[in-house]
């Protein structure tokens, strides 16, 4: 888990992780995410490509 951040709307948190495939990722979720109690549902999106990414201010 590199981020996670609380936020408003249709979901609680985002978690940015990084696996190396899905078989990984899927072992993430049953092994780890699965076993937090109060954890009902996940909701994956899968990152195709970068297209931008900074972290330093524009000034």
């Amino acid at each position: 888990v590199l981020e996670c951040f609380a936020t408003t709307g249709d979901a609680d948190y985002h978690l940015r992780v990084v696996v190396q495939d899905m078989v990984a990722y899927n072992r993430f979720l049953d092994e780890f995410m699965f076993r937090i109690p109060g954890i009902r549902y996940v909701r994956s999106n899968v990152v195709l490509k970068e297209i931008k990414t900074s972290v330093a201010l524009p000034f």
